[in-house]
């Protein structure tokens, strides 16, 4: 058939790239990357210029998607099970719709619409440095300009979800109270979303009780020492028990936090997190960037053990904080390594949630308002 020749024509004549949306055409040399139907009098349709990068000069330019693309895109076909944020691999399903939508539609006034980046050469690495650059560039002459998506190369690896049930089952009643409103917004913020995201605002928690907790701590303790009958014929023992408590407020912050997570969390809550993805936890984890995370428990660690690591050292917070400083700090003089913004980091990232969750989960219930 007339459609099937034309499906088998445009497949056979296009790369299609598993890191871009779009199409790569083998005989123009022209990468055509998938947009959208946008109105007909938006400045993109007018929108052509040279972008001069390295050796090269290339013709950049909004146009109407090619007739293969549209050939393949009328040939897709969703099946039963939609696709997942990795696995959809163009946005062929949504070009199909917006071509529906314009025949039945005319009066939308929208124009079918791809961006062409015309006679470049196909070199994965060399397009992927070609393309976050001309986004850079595009973006910084036009704020409200279209991006290329430039998807992460790597697989997806499963990702082991923590227990639903935290305590077996959901109560027949709750009794609850007001939350302090800074950490309650911190915590709802962390829970969905970009990962590294997530696990900033978690750790953010965190520090915050390093802070206010032991900042109040430090004052009900000399509260304590001025408020004690024996300070007032003693008052050289109550000097020196209040300089032992001003030179605990003159911990590190690290030690801060180490301290607040330590006295704040109830270590079972956390294993709970940790035991079923010990495989992970017990493994190094190479980040892209350069960021190297030692394995922080043995793969036979029970629970006794882990509560007396806890109590002893607990290196729960400080995996945490390195994995903190490595999302935060560029490559500075004391961090050789960072972990990249990309997928897959994403993915080795995402087992930490849990644990630190549970962590942060109790801090916002401990700290009063």
């Amino acid at each position: 058939m007339a459609d099937d020749e034309a499906l088998i024509e445009a497949l056979n004549s296009v790369l299609l790239p598993p890191r871009f949306t779009g199409i790569w055409h083998r005989d123009t040399k022209d990468f055509e990357v998938i947009w959208a139907a946008i109105p007909d009098n938006w400045p993109e349709l007018s929108r052509t210029f040279d972008f001069r990068f390295g050796i090269g000069v290339y013709r950049c330019e909004y146009a109407t998607p090619s007739k293969r693309l549209i050939a393949i895109a009328d040939a897709v076909r969703q099946t039963s099970r939609p696709p997942s944020e990795y696995t959809r691999l163009f946005n062929l399903i949504s070009l199909k719709s917006i071509e529906r939508v314009i025949s039945e539609a005319e009066s939308l006034r929208l124009v079918p619409t791809s961006f062409w980046i015309r006679n470049v050469e196909w070199d994965e690495g060399k397009i992927v440095e070609l393309v976050r650059n001309l986004n850079f560039y595009m973006h910084y002459y036009d704020h409200g300009t279209p991006q290329i998506l430039v998807h992460d190369p790597r697989p997806i690896a499963s990702r082991t979800q923590p227990p639903r049930y935290p305590f077996d089952e959901f109560p027949a009643a709750i009794q609850g109270r007001a939350l302090d409103p800074y950490l309650l917004s911190l915590w709802q913020s962390s829970m969905e979303g970009d990962t590294r995201l997530r696990f900033l605002y978690l750790y953010q928690i965190l520090e915050y009780a390093s802070f206010y907790w032991v900042r109040d701590t430090t004052q009900q303790s000399i509260r304590r020492i001025l408020a004690a009958p024996e300070t007032y014929t003693s008052p050289n023992q109550a000097v020196r028990q209040m300089l032992d408590v001003l030179a605990e407020e003159k911990s590190t912050d690290e030690q801060k936090i180490d301290l607040a997570v330590k006295q704040l969390v109830d270590p079972v809550a956390v294993w709970k997190e940790v035991e079923p993805n010990l495989a992970f936890f017990s493994s190094e984890i190479q980040f892209d960037g350069g960021f190297t995370l030692a394995a922080q428990f043995s793969a036979s660690l029970k629970l006794s053990e882990f509560c007396s690591d806890w109590r002893s050292g607990n290196r729960f917070p400080l995996a945490l904080r390195r994995i903190r400083n490595a999302l935060v700090h560029g490559r500075e003089s004391r961090m050789a390594n960072v972990i990249a913004p990309t997928l897959a980091n994403d993915d080795r990232l995402f087992p930490w949630l849990a644990p630190l969750s549970a962590a942060a989960t109790r801090i916002v219930l401990t700290l009063e308002l």
